[in-house]
């Protein structure tokens, strides 16, 4: 089942990165969103660095779940 949260916009996600090393300069106009193909997970290319940024969809029960089995997949 999909959870219903709120996923940020793209000028929230713009000033969320803003913080991080080689993404002070990132603008909104060059995140992108990516077409829904999954049900956990939504993601955004960002232009001109290669990356592509991925935001979870569910509860923070079911991301430590996922942590859980790449921990044991390791």
């Amino acid at each position: 089942m999909v959870s219903s949260l709120k996923l940020p916009d793209i000028q929230a996600l713009a000033q969320a990165l803003a913080g991080l090393p080689g993404l002070d300069d990132l603008r909104p106009e060059e995140i992108a969103a990516l077409p829904l193909k999954g049900l956990a997970h939504a993601h955004w290319r960002l232009g001109g660095r290669g990356l592509v940024l991925r935001v979870a969809r569910t509860p923070a029960s079911d991301l430590a779940r996922e942590s859980a089995g790449f921990a044991r997949a390791s």
